[in-house]
């Protein structure tokens, strides 16, 4: 007996506001049909100001900076086969990650386009596209250890995906970018 007054009141309420919705859409319609068009407003002409005569721009040169633009090695034997540790990522938005043990997270990429790494407590190895100062790393075979709970094993491997470019500062270390300026790890050699 609940169940059937329960089913009757929720039928009349839905009966009820859709009545109330017809309703307000039938005035809604017969407001904007009596609704009354305006008139066009001529547009009223304003003399123009005066023409000044153009000055040409007054160009500055940048004051040089101090720090020199990183190289940019024009192949892969400037970088291939050394071991490159990871000491540490700046984010996009400036924050760091230093890493406590770079010997831990190291990168070499061999001449063939294939790569070997150690991430904390795992290794592994992939190929990798290599066009001027482009670069991607395809991720490959990985052991599976479970690292400590500190560890870093996952970051590493998600900002090694995610590498696009790739540059050499003038102390000799590897700068990776990542895709929308993301951030930068650093590699240092081993």
């Amino acid at each position: 007996m609940i169940r059937l007054n329960t089913l009757r009141t929720w039928a009349l309420l839905t009966l009820g506001l859709l009545a109330a919705l017809t309703s307000a859409w039938t005035s809604a319609q017969a407001l904007s049909i009596a609704a009354p068009t305006p008139t066009p407003v001529p547009p009223t002409t304003t003399p123009a100001p005066p023409t000044a005569t153009p000055v040409p721009p007054t160009v500055t040169p940048a004051p040089p900076t101090a720090t020199p633009a990183p190289e940019f090695p024009s192949s892969v034997g400037s970088i291939a086969g050394i071991e490159w540790q990871w000491e540490r990522f700046v984010s996009g938005d400036g924050s760091a990650i230093e890493v406590d043990d770079p010997a831990r997270y190291t990168l070499v990429l061999g001449a063939d386009g294939t790569y070997q790494m150690r991430v904390d407590c795992n290794r592994g190895s992939g190929g990798y596209t290599l066009k001027g100062g482009s670069l991607s790393l395809e991720h490959g075979a990985l052991t599976r250890a479970m690292c400590a709970p500190e560890s870093l094993h996952d970051t590493f491997l998600r900002q090694l995906g995610d590498v696009c470019t790739w540059t050499m500062t003038a102390d000799g270390k590897l700068v990776l970018d990542l895709w929308a300026d993301a951030g930068q790890m650093i590699l240092r050699r081993g």
